[in-house]
Formats: structure tokens, sequence, C-alpha cells
């Protein structure tokens, strides 16, 4: 466990130094290889996912809007699949749902940076809602639970709508 956690710190400290455009990202992920004939494909491609949303969070924590920070989440995704030369295909089952383990996987690691989302979840529903969550305790605490499960439904539904894996 303590090393999952040192993992992941080496990757987001960095990159919170990083600039957080698409070239930053690029430069990151050319740089952050991991072991992936150890781990596994998948377990990489979940990692990365994680590593996108989380991303995601951070951008929005760092005063991007929604669309440039989920801009900047889906290209942490994609370079670092590119890089690792993993093919998206390999987290979906046939009927284009994102594989169970993938999921299970995924959620973990995005509680590794639970933290940026708690403060990013009032600046999302402040721009998306125009209100202040923070008056809403109950509901601030179950859009955080809730994100890992809307991140995966969008991208289950952007597979489907767009049919693009290769």
């Amino acid at each position: 466990m303590k090393k999952l956690i040192l993992l992941f710190a080496i990757f987001l400290y960095p990159l919170q130094g990083w600039s957080l455009s698409e070239e930053g990202i690029k430069e990151f992920s050319q740089k952050a290889i991991l072991d992936c004939d150890s781990y596994g494909s998948e377990s990489c491609g979940a990692r990365f996912m994680a590593m996108g949303a989380c991303t995601y969070f951070i951008s929005i924590n760092k005063g991007k809007s929604n669309s440039e920070a989920m801009k900047i989440g889906d290209a942490m995704f994609v370079y670092m699949m590119h890089s690792h030369q993993i093919k998206p295909k390999i987290l979906f089952n046939t009927d284009l749902k994102i594989k169970e383990n993938i999921k299970n996987e995924f959620i973990n690691r995005t509680n590794f940076c639970k933290s940026e989302i708690e403060k990013a979840v009032p600046l999302i529903f402040k721009e998306t809602q125009g209100n202040d969550i923070n008056e809403q305790p109950e509901l601030k605490q179950r859009l955080v639970k809730a994100f890992p499960f809307w991140y995966l439904e969008a991208l289950e539904k952007i597979i489907k709508d767009g049919n693009k894996l290769n």
C-alpha cells in the first residue's frame, strides 16, 4: 500500500508544478513511464484513467474552467496510454462497458486525490449550477463520492456514442 501511495505522489507532485497545458501533459507523459509489463496493461489503463480524473480536479483547483480542465484531464489519459502503447479497447468489454476490474482499480485510485475532489466540487458546482454547494454539506459529500462513477459513465458514453476504440 505504501508503494501505491508513493507512486501516486510521485506522479501528482510534479504535475502540480508543471504547466497544466497539453504540451506540459505531453512532456510529463513521456517522462512518467510505468512498468506495464509487470503491472499489466489493464492495471496501467486504470491508473491512467485515475491520473486523468485527478488531473481534471487539480486543473479545476488551479483555476481552469470545467471544459478546460476536462481537456487537460483527457490529455493526461490519452498521452499516458499512448506513451505506454496501450490501446483503449483493452479497458472495455464487447458491450462497450468498462471491465469490472478496471472500474474497481480506478475507483480505488481516485481516492488518492480525494482532497482535490473535495476542493474542486464546490468550484464545479458554482460554475455549472451557479450555487454555493458549501451551504449543502450532505449534497457536497454525495457528489464527492459519486465522482468516480460519473467519470466512468461519461467515458462509457463517449465510447458508445463515438464507438472509437483502437
